[in-house]
């Protein structure tokens, strides 16, 4: 396969918004969250690897059932050590120049606390600075697997 076409920018969704280089306002920045546990990880610009960045908030029982939309999970996200950092290091990033929109995966273990939580924190920056923010949770509404709770 040729370089170019394994390229974000090539994929037939994103060549309609193909540009120049750009850091300004209104640039569209494509957000994905997943879990490594339902497969491989889609295509990206940059991929982060949250199991080993960030404990895993599912650990507490009582947040299982719920997912990173939740304003609770995402308190408990945000609250982990690293998670501020990385989140700033993440919004620097996409604020770089890029010859075409930005596509950021974020995974966890199952696709449901910590991926989701900062790719909406991350979408809510973004958005601060005047970003076009798509988020695409791919497996946020996945059921928990029996030996997923408790795990990195």
């Amino acid at each position: 396969m040729d370089p170019i076409d394994s390229h974000p920018a090539t994929y037939p969704e994103n060549r309609a918004r193909n540009g120049s280089a750009s850091t300004s306002p209104g640039r569209t920045i494509r957000l994905i969250s997943f879990g490594y546990r339902h497969g491989p990880p889609p295509r990206a610009d940059r991929t982060e690897d949250l199991r080993e960045q960030l404990r895993d908030p599912a650990a507490a029982d009582d947040i299982l059932h719920l997912t990173g939309r939740e304003p609770r999970v995402q308190h408990i996200v945000l609250n982990t050590p690293g998670a501020v950092e990385l989140l700033d290091n993440l919004v620097a990033y996409a604020r770089l120049p890029a010859p075409h929109p930005r596509v950021i995966a974020l995974g966890c273990a199952g696709g449901k606390h910590r991926a989701p939580s900062l790719t909406e924190e991350l979408a809510r920056r973004l958005r601060k600075h005047g970003h076009v923010v798509e988020i695409e949770h791919l497996h946020i509404d996945e059921p928990i697997a029996d030996n997923l709770a408790g795990t990195p």
